[in-house]
C-alpha cells in the first residue's frame, strides 16, 4: 500500500506500508524498542525493559514471526520505519493487536490507520471476523473514530494501569472461514484415511 492520505491534506509521498519481510526485521527492532522506550510513557523503566527482553524480545518476536503466529506491518517513508502494527495471527476468527506505534514527526498523516486498515484486510483474507485490542485512555477518540467500539475498562490492568478494551467486526461469523485450515487438514486426513 501506497500513497498514505494525509488527515492534514494530501497523499504523503514516497510512503508504503507492507508485511515484514526477513531483511527488514533488523530495522524493525530498533525502531520497536525506541518507540517502547519515547512513547509509551505510562510504562515504567523496568516495565519497557521487561517488555525487551521478554515476551517481545528480538528472538522471541523473529520466531514468532517465522512460525507466523504473529504478522508484523511496517510504514515506510524513503526505505525509512516510520510505524508498525505487530499482531497475533487470527484464532478462531478473531485478530488481536499487540503494539502500534509511528513516529512521532510522522503522525496525524493517517499512517496508524492504513496500518490498521491493511491488519483488517488481513483478518478477513485469513477467516476471521473481528479485530480487537486492549489501549489506554488517550487513545480511545482515535479507535472510536475508526470504527471501533468500546467494550469495556480493565482498572489497575497490567503493571497496575488502566487499560480500555476494543473491537471492530469487519464480516460475520462463518465456521468454514475461520476454521478453513483445520477443516481442511481435516478433510486430507479422511482422505489419506480411505485410501488405507
Amino acid at each position: 500500500m501506497s500513497g498514505v492520505q494525509s488527515l492534514s491534506g494530501p497523499p504523503m509521498k514516497d510512503l508504503t506500508i507492507r508485511k515484514v519481510t526477513t531483511k527488514d526485521f533488523d530495522l524493525f527492532y530498533p525502531f520497536f524498542t525506541k518507540s517502547i522506550k519515547d512513547q509509551f510513557k505510562q510504562f515504567t523503566s523496568a516495565v519497557k525493559e521487561l517488555y525487551s527482553t521478554g515476551e517481545y524480545a528480538e528472538l522471541t518476536i523473529k520466531k514468532d514471526i517465522s512460525n507466523k503466529k504473529k504478522n508484523l506491518l511496517l510504514a515506510f517513508h524513503n526505505n525509512t520505519i516510520v510505524g508498525y502494527l505487530l499482531v497475533s495471527k487470527p484464532y478462531g476468527g478473531v485478530g488481536f493487536a499487540d503494539w502500534l506505534a509511528v513516529d512521532p514527526s510522522f503522525q496525524k498523516h493517517g499512517i496508524a490507520t492504513s496500518l490498521l486498515s491493511l491488519w483488517e484486510k488481513d483478518i478477513f483474507k485469513e477467516g476471521g471476523h473481528v479485530a480487537q485490542l486492549w489501549t489506554s485512555k488517550h487513545n480511545i477518540p482515535f479507535y472510536k473514530n475508526r470504527g471501533y467500539i468500546l467494550i469495556g475498562e480493565f482498572p489497575q490492568a497490567w503493571f497496575g494501569l488502566d487499560y480500555y478494551h476494543f473491537y471492530k467486526s469487519l464480516a460475520e461469523p462463518e465456521e468454514k472461514n475461520y476454521l478453513r485450515e483445520y477443516l481442511s487438514k481435516k478433510k486430507i486426513n479422511s482422505k489419506k484415511r480411505s485410501k488405507k
